[in-house]
């Protein structure tokens, strides 16, 4: 036997048309490998449309109308990862602040937390919701995440793809020339994780035939994941802020 690796566009036998209607069904990353016949895509970085000319920005005042919301992967001896993100009206996220610290307890962490709140009203929290017992001391501390719905077993490889997944289509540039995903400068450790978040060069059974990605420099993406999983567009419009519980993120 012998075999060849040649894009689909030198199959002779592939009706018309099969291959811009792949493209516009299929993502980048999945274009590539199965027409392009190019494997390299789905190796290095998880989210190579990563740039930082096109998707840091400098900081600027955030205004009070937009929609506020956060998300957190809980660590111990790797650093907890908290990231804050405001959406415009245009559906455009803007990472606007993070906490990153090791070894940090609780009441530590709660307190940090409720420093950087301020007046703001955060319409969605969301955290891994394998720290039940974590989130329910935080809660109990005055300050809420919900925890994520995860798919179980076999399933979560889809998930976690799925969530990948939408992260790479807002950090594309759009017609418009922009992505819909931005980092201040200020969150260098988002920006750090976005440049190292890796694929594994191993298999597993959860993801199929793709990889997976590494278990390091993800403790903030991972919590953006989550955040991205749960976000629905238009529907923080359904949440009405208390105006006497501002230190809480109200959800559904």
């Amino acid at each position: 036997y012998a075999s060849w690796r040649r894009p689909s566009s030198e199959n002779p036998y592939l009706p018309e048309g099969e291959i811009e209607k792949a493209k516009k069904e299929m993502n980048e990353d999945s274009f590539a490998q199965e027409i392009l016949a190019d494997f390299r895509r789905f190796t290095g970085r998880v989210y190579k449309e990563f740039d930082r000319g096109v998707h840091v920005i400098p900081p600027f005042g955030i205004p009070s109308h937009w929609t506020f919301g956060r998300y957190m992967d809980r660590g111990w001896r790797v650093p907890t990862g908290v990231g804050y993100t405001a959406i415009d009206e245009n559906d455009n996220w803007y990472v606007f602040d993070e906490i990153y610290a090791p070894n940090l307890t609780n009441p530590e962490l709660a307190e940090f937390v409720k420093n950087r709140q301020t007046d703001k009203y955060f319409w969605h929290s969301v955290a891994d919701s394998a720290q039940a017992s974590d989130l329910m001391d935080l809660e109990n501390l005055g300050v809420h995440f919900e925890p994520v719905k995860k798919e179980p077993g076999e399933r979560q490889g889809e998930w976690i793809r799925m969530g990948i997944t939408k992260i790479q289509e807002r950090l594309k540039v759009g017609e418009n020339g922009k992505p819909k995903l931005f980092i201040f400068q200020n969150c260098k450790n988002h920006i750090f994780e976005f440049e190292n978040y890796s694929w594994d060069d191993k298999k597993d059974e959860n993801f199929g035939f793709t990889e997976r990605p590494q278990k390091k420099n993800d403790h903030l993406l991972d919590g953006l994941r989550y955040f991205a999983c749960e976000y629905k567009p238009g529907s923080q419009d359904l949440y009405i802020p208390e105006e006497n519980n501002k230190n809480w993120s109200l959800t559904a």
